[in-house]
């Protein structure tokens, strides 16, 4: 793994002689930390990996005035523009990052040759972390919040200290807005009815000990590809990093 910044967004990636680039998307006061394992996986030995912190997470610095999901999204747009050039591009979201992910997946649909939401935002059942921003207008306040609710965690669930690590890194204004923008585009099922109309070959990973009934049922509900990984919670990827990226390695070999 190597580092670059890029249009002042900082990246962790990885590359090879390859098949494509893989851009990774990661979620709600996270940061790249979230993909790490992602380079130890198979996937660094076929793709090119790209994990940026967006500006207010991670190192990345904080950008005013771009602070939803959407000024992330087009964020990312022009560092897929910037860096990955006419190569063929896979994305991986989570949480959160899977409405980024489905929008860049709308943008670019000609270049996208598949995209795999690991428990990305379909319903509003989902926003049970975003949701937590309504009646907050205090930056600092919602951020102390969230703070004070992920170590009360950290007991019961040893993933939320470096969920924790990521927090502590993210620009509360960009936090608060940024949450309370995803509220916005998930809406009652408005996330997955846009992640359903990808023309790009989709995969939907759930853990079997976080996903919402509701979420379950829209995706069987809708025959969405999906596959449970069991034992694991909302950080698949972290919990149950090597089933995961197996998972992935395998639906992106055969998108190639």
């Amino acid at each position: 793994m190597e580092i670059m910044t890029h249009d002042d967004v900082f990246l962790r990636y990885s590359k090879v002689e390859g098949e494509g680039d893989i851009w990774f998307i990661h979620g709600f006061g996270e940061s790249g930390l979230s993909f790490v394992e992602a380079f130890d996986s198979p996937l660094a030995e076929k793709f090119n990996l790209y994990v940026p912190d967006f500006p207010g997470f991670g190192v990345s610095p904080h950008r005013p005035g771009a602070e939803t999901i959407v000024d992330s999204t087009a964020v990312l747009w022009g560092l897929i523009g910037d860096i990955a050039k006419d190569a063929p591009i896979f994305l991986v979201g989570h949480s959160l990052g899977g409405i980024i992910g489905t929008w860049t997946a709308e943008r670019l649909s000609d270049k996208v040759r598949g995209y795999v939401s690991i428990e990305g935002n379909l319903t509003k059942a989902d926003t049970f972390a975003t949701s937590l921003t309504k009646g907050y207008e205090d930056p600092n306040a919602f951020h102390e919040l969230l703070s004070g609710i992920a170590t009360s965690q950290i007991a019961e669930d040893i993933l939320f200290r470096s969920f924790l690590a990521s927090l502590t890194l993210a620009h509360p204004s960009a936090l608060l807005t940024w949450g309370k923008s995803c509220v916005e585009a998930t809406g009652e099922t408005k996330a997955g009815e846009e992640f359903i109309t990808i023309d790009a070959r989709t995969l939907y990973i759930w853990g079997d000990e976080s996903i919402s009934d509701v979420t379950k049922d829209f995706v069987f509900k809708n025959k969405i590809n999906n596959r449970e990984i069991k034992g694991a919670g909302h950080w698949v990827m972290v919990d149950k990093s090597e089933e995961c990226y197996d998972a992935i390695f395998e639906f992106f070999s055969k998108s190639v």
